[in-house]
C-alpha cells in the first residue's frame, strides 16, 4: 500500500506498507521428546516464518 503527499516547492512525501505472510497459518513443530528437558512435551518452534512488516517513508526533491 502506498500514499503520495504534495509538498510545496516541487517535493513530494511517500508513505509504503508492506506485509508479508499476513494471513499465514503457522506449522507447528513436534514437541519436545526429552524427558530429561524442562520443555517435555512443550512445542516450541514452529516450521514456517512468521509474519513480516515493513514501512518506509520516502522524501522526494
Amino acid at each position: 500500500m502506498e500514499r503520495r503527499f504534495v509538498l510545496p516547492h516541487e517535493r513530494g512525501l511517500s508513505f509504503q506498507a508492506e506485509s508479508i505472510n499476513a494471513l499465514n497459518t503457522p506449522l507447528f513443530a513436534e514437541p519436545v521428546g526429552d524427558l530429561s528437558s524442562p520443555a517435555f512435551g512443550k512445542i516450541t518452534n514452529t516450521l514456517n516464518d512468521g509474519r513480516t512488516f515493513r514501512f518506509s517513508l520516502n522524501l522526494e526533491f
